[in-house]
């Protein structure tokens, strides 16, 4: 779907957002995290951005016009990173099964926004960002599928 319009009464409106989205926001910031990680996004903005700046007949043979590009980047990354702790804290607040370890405890979790991961609202760990943490889980995984006549 194009998502720029030519007329001036859309240009500050959303086009892409479903009306269930316009009234609620944080469901598509749920929705994008469920299905990136924070350095994956990372890793596909700076793949756009070096194909756009170095690419031989792009528009960025200016260098006026690859400032921009940068620039851009550096605030998109900055946006990203934001929303996605917006996202997290939100997930916090009303992540059910941290409501249920308070009551059941009768004392807060802590958490460390850091370290913590909202298994709610996030995309699940990679295996390999578990391995220095939880070595014999990921064996188990990795070997879970494994078969005698494999």
């Amino acid at each position: 779907m194009k998502t720029h319009n030519q007329n001036p009464v859309w240009h500050n409106e959303p086009l892409r957002l479903t009306p269930p989205q316009t009234q609620n926001p944080t469901l598509v910031l749920t929705d994008f995290f469920e299905c990136y990680h924070l350095n994956e996004v990372r890793e596909i903005m700076w793949q756009w951005l070096t194909d756009a700046v170095s690419s031989p007949n792009s528009h960025s043979s200016d260098h006026h016009e690859r400032n921009n590009y940068m620039f851009f980047y550096e605030k998109m990354e900055a946006l990203v990173e934001a929303t996605w702790i917006m996202n997290r804290r939100e997930s916090q607040v009303f992540n059910p099964a941290r409501e249920a370890n308070v009551k059941t405890e009768n004392k807060p979790v802590q958490v460390n926004d850091k370290a913590a991961q909202p298994d709610q609202f996030s995309k699940p760990a990679r295996l390999i960002e578990s391995a220095t943490s939880h070595p014999d889980e990921v064996i188990s995984k990795v070997f879970d599928e494994v078969t005698l006549k494999d």
